[in-house]
């Protein structure tokens, strides 16, 4: 496991940061007035963009700082974004500020393999404390800090500075940069499974963003519906053991592999049908 940590930016990295804030503020200023967290891929941003994430991406203050102790240590750029975290929890955002994992894999064996998702305060908001609780660290969100933790394994939340109680709200958006690498303590470069968790990790971290963001400000009864799907899976990626977990995994993976199969299967006959 990665064990999580604190840092202040150098000032090169700093500057990029800034830099990065000032578009976001100029192309955003709707989202940003809005009180609902909002998420952008990197990979959907313009190239120039995308060069200004890759020099803080890539920054050796950055790397040197996470990729010690590892064999291999490459980024994850699919998993990348920028986040407004939202003025007041709604709907899927609720529980956000509570004690949660950021990721559902952390029941499988992670064979020498760490992803690490590195929060990035290119607008911080020094009222509230992120307490990463496994790890027993934590920390203000500082513009031009960084905060790095095992993206599977870590159990954390943010709170109110003031009263050190879950924030159910807070008056200044946080805007951060969300970074994503995966560190092999041994050689993985042609591991099928380091393949499969990174891949699998990916798919499911999308998945999640597409339903916390249909359901972060809910206006009808599918949208709420939906908010409390996700908090209530949250909930339960935090408390159930693991064997129900792989359960619940297994069950999951054979009803999706089955009705590919039963889709693969009546397409064939149909394209048989009408030859």
């Amino acid at each position: 496991m990665f064990e999580a940590n604190v840092r202040v930016l150098d000032p090169d990295t700093c500057s990029h940061c800034n830099r990065l804030a000032k578009w976001f503020v100029e192309t955003y200023q709707e989202q940003i007035a809005d009180t609902a967290s909002f998420h952008v891929w990197i990979n959907d941003l313009q190239p120039k963009t995308q060069q200004l994430v890759d020099k803080i991406r890539y920054s050796p203050h950055v790397l040197q700082l996470l990729s010690q102790g590892y064999v291999r240590f490459e980024g994850i750029r699919g998993m990348d974004e920028i986040y407004l975290t939202p003025v007041n929890g709604n709907g899927g955002d609720m529980n956000l500020t509570a004690p949660h994992y950021d990721g559902v894999l952390g029941f499988l064996p992670d064979n020498g393999i760490d992803i690490i998702r590195v929060l990035i305060c290119i607008s911080g908001n020094p009222d509230h404390v992120t307490t990463f609780q496994t790890s027993k660290v934590s920390a203000t969100a500082e513009t031009c800090s960084m905060m790095a933790f095992d993206f599977q394994q870590e159990l954390h939340q943010v709170r109110s500075i003031d009263t050190l109680l879950p924030s159910k709200a807070q008056k200044v958006p946080r805007v951060l940069l969300k970074l994503h690498y995966v560190g092999c303590k041994t050689e993985c470069n042609r591991s099928p499974y380091k393949d499969a968790y990174v891949s699998t990790t990916q798919h499911i971290n999308k998945m999640v963003r597409a339903l916390l963001q249909y359901s972060n400000n809910p206006r009808n009864g599918a949208e709420h519906a939906v908010g409390l799907l996700t908090n209530w899976g949250r909930e339960f990626n935090m408390e159930a053991p693991h064997w129900m977990k792989l359960l619940v995994a297994t069950v999951l993976v054979v009803f999706v592999g089955t009705f590919v199969w039963a889709c693969v299967r009546l397409t064939t006959m149909l394209i048989a049908k009408a030859s």
